[in-house]
């Protein structure tokens, strides 16, 4: 078993609380309370058979956040990339490549409380020298897009 983010989430029009999301394999599912049955959260869409990890979600719980590698754990130096799906009229839609990521090893997504900053890891080159994994901060533009800092 991996990481655990506890988030809120919406079912059938009404909060049922806090729901704990934790990834095993390569799934992301979700337990709406402590002995409560697991589901994996949209099967095929955003849990798929790619690795899948990290997500977060916007306060108001229409966008999704995540890092994806299509390299499996522990099959050498796994890249990862962060993508972002989102939510209308209660479906989610495909997730794609946030616009500030795909060429770097991007990781571990956290969405400001607003929702306009995210902060992710990075192995992008600092300065025109390459680094370790830094920390890297996205702010939304007018557009919804994100710009790198």
């Amino acid at each position: 078993m991996g990481a655990i983010i506890k988030v809120k989430m919406s079912i059938s029009k009404f909060v049922i609380g806090l729901i704990v999301l934790f990834f095993h394999n390569t799934s992301i599912f979700a337990q709406i309370e402590r002995g409560s049955r697991t589901f994996v959260f949209e099967p095929k869409n955003i849990s798929t058979d790619s690795v899948e990890f990290c997500a977060v979600f916007s306060r108001q719980e229409r966008e999704v956040y995540f890092a994806r590698s299509n390299q499996k754990w522990g099959k050498g130096d796994m890249k990862s990339s962060i993508y972002y799906a989102v939510k209308k009229n209660g479906i989610w839609s495909t997730p794609e490549t946030a616009s500030f990521s795909g060429l770097y090893d991007d990781s571990d997504p956290h969405l400001t409380r607003d929702g306009n900053t995210l902060y992710f890891i990075s192995k992008r080159p600092s300065e025109g020298i390459p680094t370790s994994a830094d920390i890297w901060m996205v702010e939304k533009d007018d557009t919804g897009n994100g710009v790198s800092q």
